[in-house]
């Protein structure tokens, strides 16, 4: 979705670099409910065939998730059935064509009500990596929260100073927040494929789609 706009850009220029990777943004707002959607889902995986599929779903399926159902939102049987009906197949959809899936949390929002259906999808798809050898969750809940998981829109940065990882709608990325998810992403590759990350990639060309004055200084 639109989050994973932010980071894509960092993502794909870095792994691109030197010619060794091709990388492909594709965007859909949720997990696929519909035939329609899961049919362009396949026809991109027949196109592409790729090796990993990297996942951050999370405003438009938490409104999804949120809805009023059968049973409360985060409960056992709620997380039972979202799995059995959506999540599952999802992934073994993606996993179909043998990639490996790498699913972001969705980082913490201050609302409330809109952190719930969050924190039930984050976990649902944290169990299913438990036990699926396809999936790994990178804990984007965790990277860009505060010690106690709240949100936050800075973060320390190296030298303590201050980094802005989160724009002023309080949802959407700003580049240093980018950078701290697309770094888990980044190791893997190197992990899986042999493909490290030139060390200036964090400042590189990729951080002009952000506007200043949605991530003004710190």
């Amino acid at each position: 979705d639109s989050l994973m706009a932010d980071i894509s850009l960092a993502i794909a220029s870095t792994v691109q670099d030197g010619g060794r990777a091709l990388a492909r943004l594709a965007e859909e707002p949720s997990i696929p409910r519909t035939d329609e959607v899961r049919d362009r889902w396949r026809q991109r995986l027949a196109r592409f065939d790729p090796e990993l599929v990297v996942v951050l779903i999370g405003v438009w399926e938490g409104m999804a998730t949120g809805a009023p159902g059968r049973y409360p939102l985060g409960s056992e049987e709620w997380e039972r059935t979202y799995r059995q009906r959506l999540l599952d197949p999802y992934v073994e959809l993606l996993a179909s064509r043998g990639a490996k899936v790498l699913w972001i949390g969705m980082p913490p929002v201050p609302d409330a009500r809109r952190q719930r259906g969050f924190t039930a999808m984050n976990r649902a798809v944290r169990h299913l990596a438990e036990e699926s050898p396809d999936l790994t969750y990178v804990p984007g809940d965790r990277i860009l929260a505060r010690r106690n998981g709240s949100y936050t829109a800075f973060l320390p940065g190296p030298q303590g100073n201050p980094q802005r990882v989160r724009r002023v709608d309080n949802t959407h990325l700003c580049a240093w927040g980018a950078v701290r998810l697309a770094r888990p992403v980044l190791h893997y590759v190197d992990r899986q494929w042999d493909m490290p990350p030139a060390p200036n990639w964090p400042r590189r060309n990729w951080r002009w789609v952000f506007p200043r004055d949605e991530c003004p200084p710190s």
